[in-house]
């Protein structure tokens, strides 16, 4: 063995072929959380079709224009209804990163759970999070559904967001849980 190979393998980093080992391939469907997904979509799905079929009931449109309607009257500079996936359904106004909005609020839901299983609060109402300049995200649950939806609110200003998210939480909590069950 040469000088050179030698040094090489006491590097920091450094890696010899002979140490490589591959590790089994996971087995996602013995997975609880692939359990879980598979039926969430399957759900999802089933609302889709049932959708379809009915055509007079717009459910994106109904959200849509409900979050537009309350957005109207608040201070609020927009509101979103998103899976707990990271995934808008519905949106008040087209945020230029709306979708970045659903992933932090998805993080702010993984919270919630751990904080949950950790015993520290039993059932979280809301989290928020602000600016120093009183710009702020706010996520809320909409109540009924398994936690599978939340209701996300932005402002670049200080404002209430209270009696508009609650209005928003009702509603479409009802629009959501009545096409669930069709």
């Amino acid at each position: 063995m040469s000088q050179e190979n030698c040094t090489s393998s006491l590097r920091i980093g450094g890696v010899e072929l002979d140490d490589i080992a591959l590790i089994q391939e996971p087995h996602l469907e013995q997975s609880t959380q692939f359990h879980e997904m598979a039926e969430r979509l399957r759900d999802s799905e089933a609302i889709v079709e049932a959708l379809r079929k009915r055509g007079e009931y717009p459910l994106d449109k109904m959200l849509t224009d409900t979050l537009d309607s309350l957005v109207a009257s608040s201070r609020l500079d927009g509101m979103m209804i998103a899976t707990d996936e990271g995934f808008p359904v519905a949106t008040s106004r087209c945020p230029d990163q709306g979708e970045v909005l659903a992933a932090i609020c998805c993080l702010f839901a993984t919270t919630v759970r751990r904080t949950q299983s950790e015993g520290l609060i039993e059932c979280v109402e809301e989290m928020a999070l602000r600016g120093f300049a009183n710009e702020h995200i706010i996520m809320r649950f909409l109540p009924g559904l398994d936690k599978r939806y939340f209701l996300v609110a932005w402002s670049t200003k200080k404002c209430s967001h209270r009696r508009a998210t609650a209005a928003a939480l009702k509603t479409c909590a009802r629009l959501l849980s009545t096409e669930a069950r069709a």
